[in-house]
């Protein structure tokens, strides 16, 4: 009776980034929860381990687990860069991957990427919103500013990317989260 109350839980692994699990030990675990039936596998980036790349890999190497960026970190690259290698890793996974975004904190953002860390906040909704649009075939305009108004930073700059018309149908399902607008799971520091 009480089972049949309860929701189920999907179990996944999160497997970080070097030095705390080698590349090798990475595919190894994200094949062993492919073979566990497990629900998902996340790949993070930081210093030195780009998480699109081992994603790539691990996609190649896996056959059902879902595949999920824990998280791709706003600085390191342009929104509609990143909706580009979302939609690759989607195709290249067969519908499974699933985007995790978020800017990382200072210390990252400034001293790794060279990108000043200002309106965390704002600067995830704006690059949220760019990533949606471009996911979507949408046009994506050229400002001079960001959305709220202020100068550019490399997180609201962005240009018109005729290349978006090109992206396969497919790549519009690719399943973002939270859910019921579905664009990422975010994380910021306020």
């Amino acid at each position: 009776m009480i089972a049949s109350t309860l929701a189920w839980m999907r179990i996944g692994l999160f497997l970080a980034y070097w030095p705390w699990f080698s590349l090798e030990e990475q595919v190894d675990l994200a094949v062993m929860g492919d073979e566990l039936d497990l629900d998902s596998v996340w790949i993070s980036e930081a210093w030195g381990q780009d998480a699109v790349s081992v994603l790539g890999l691990l996609a190649g190497k896996t056959g059902r687990i879902a595949l999920g960026s824990g998280l791709m970190q706003i600085p390191a690259r342009q929104p509609a860069a990143t909706a580009m290698a979302a939609a690759s890793l989607d195709v290249i996974s067969g519908g499974r991957f699933r985007l995790g975004l978020g800017v990382s904190g200072p210390q990252v953002s400034e001293g790794w990427y060279g990108v000043p860390f200002a309106r965390p906040l704002a600067r995830t909704r704006e690059y949220v919103e760019i990533v949606r649009r471009a996911l979507s075939r949408e046009r994506l305009p050229t400002a001079a500013t960001s959305t709220a108004g202020e100068p550019e930073t490399p997180a609201s700059t962005f240009s018109l990317m005729l290349a978006v018309e090109r992206i396969p149908h497919r790549t519009a399902s690719l399943t973002l989260y939270p859910r019921p607008h579905s664009c990422a799971w975010t994380a910021s520091r306020a």
